[in-house]
């Protein structure tokens, strides 16, 4: 890339310009953060609990779809209950479940009203159970409260069971959705199986991950102090490892870990627990915050969902925070689950294979030429922790697609820097 004074630099691996767009228009996650970041309109929820209406009720909202299969249908006329009347929320045996919302205006002149739309539909599990839409009256620059009101039975029959999530896709008067939201309403506790021994799916492991694939910024502010690699074993001399394995009841492995860097001078932006995968699984569907990469101080374009991306995809490597499980297979369905509790996953492509890490620490990526305000981990700076259960399956799991459904890679360019293909000999120490 030639400059104005002449000079130029070569576009290689990482070390290149960055932005908001690649050459021909396809965003960069951080276009997607911007979006979020300056988002005309937005929603917020009052997630203290729902409140129940149970007195005969008919609220006259935005029209309100709720989608049933053919046999609630059926059981649905015998009781009584009504999917739709004509745009209002009908009663479904006199219930109602409450949301009390705030919408918020950044336009500085034009009222939310007629302007901008707040579509919504409602999933339980992968199912989509209801939907509608509102324009709130609100006017530039404030906000006001909206209260969403949904037939109790369409959402919520068996609260405790299913994963209940409301999404909004929020729309301007042209028709472009701006902005995807999404709020976890009910999080139950899922009951996972597996059989065999994960370790069989994995070519090296367990290590330790001390670092990371280096940022523009990191290159330049912590030039001198970043591992020469990045990728450790277990017993070695910069970052202590305590590792416990135990089998658990219904087949899993249960990992819990302990990371104390023991190092003075070394820029450590990442700790975890690291496998180098079976070379033929090359996708992860997960149950978490995505679709992109999230790091502490970037992760606002990311939303709670059920993601699920091939390892040539554009938008696939890069720690991902608050996974509570993620399923890593080849197109036949084989693989592994990893369980846990808002766990941060790294997935890193090489060409030996996949590198799937648990992070018990993440440093934010920070400002490109200024110094960056998230630290990073030395001597003093530990110990940090973590834990998972992971399972070996054959095919996919509850919650998750068909390994074949998985979406082809988004690659729009016969080579992409940002996601440059690291060799595994030049991250790990040997």
């Amino acid at each position: 890339m030639f400059l104005t004074d002449g000079t130029g630099f070569e576009m290689n691996g990482n070390q290149g310009t960055d932005g908001l767009l690649y050459a021909d228009r396809t965003p960069l996650p951080n276009y997607y953060e911007l979006q979020h970041n300056y988002a005309r309109a937005f929603v917020t929820i009052d997630h203290s609990p729902l409140t129940i209406d149970h007195s005969p009720l008919t609220i006259d909202h935005s029209p309100l779809t709720i989608e049933h299969s053919a046999a609630q249908k059926e059981t649905a006329d015998k009781n009584g209950q009504s999917s739709m009347v004509n745009g209002q929320c009908s009663m479904f045996n006199g219930q109602c479940s409450i949301f009390n919302l705030q919408c918020t205006n950044r336009y500085d002149f034009l009222n939310l009203k007629d302007n901008v739309t707040f579509h919504w539909f409602i999933t339980t599990d992968r199912d989509t159970v209801a939907r509608g839409a509102f324009s709130p009256d609100c006017a530039p620059r404030s906000s006001v409260p909206y209260t969403l009101s949904v037939p109790y039975a369409a959402i919520l029959s068996q609260p405790s069971q299913a994963l209940t999530i409301l999404h909004f896709d929020i729309e301007d008067a042209q028709g472009h959705t701006f902005l995807h939201q999404s709020f976890v309403l009910n999080k139950p506790e899922q009951h996972w199986s597996g059989e065999g021994d994960p370790m069989q799916l994995v070519q090296e492991g367990p290590l330790v991950r001390a670092g990371r694939k280096p940022t523009m910024a990191e290159c330049i502010t912590q030039k001198g102090k970043l591992p020469a690699h990045y990728l450790l074993p277990i017993d070695n001399a910069e970052v202590k490892a305590d590792v416990v394995t135990e089998p658990t009841a219904d087949g899993g492995q249960r990992v819990s870990f302990t990371l104390t860097p023991d190092t003075a001078d070394v820029f450590r932006a990442e700790l975890g627990l690291a496998c180098l995968l079976d070379p033929a699984l090359d996708r992860v569907q997960w149950i978490g915050q995505g679709p992109f990469a999230s790091y502490p101080g970037r992760h606002r374009a990311c939303r709670y969902g059920f993601w699920a991306k091939h390892q040539d995809d554009l938008y696939f490597e890069g720690n991902h925070g608050g996974v509570d499980a993620a399923y890593v297979s080849d197109s036949q369905g084989r693989g592994l689950l990893i369980v846990g509790d808002s766990l941060n996953l790294n997935f890193e492509q090489t060409d030996r294979g996949l590198v799937l890490t648990v992070n018990a620490a993440v440093s934010g990526q920070g400002p490109k030429f200024a110094k960056t305000a998230f630290k990073g981990w030395r001597r003093g700076d530990g110990p940090v922790s973590a834990s998972f259960t992971v399972y070996r399956v054959e095919s996919a799991p509850r919650l998750f697609q068909s390994a074949a459904d998985v979406p082809a890679p988004f690659r729009p360019f016969l080579t992409q820097y940002d996601t440059y293909l690291m060799r595994y000999a030049d991250i790990k120490k040997m």
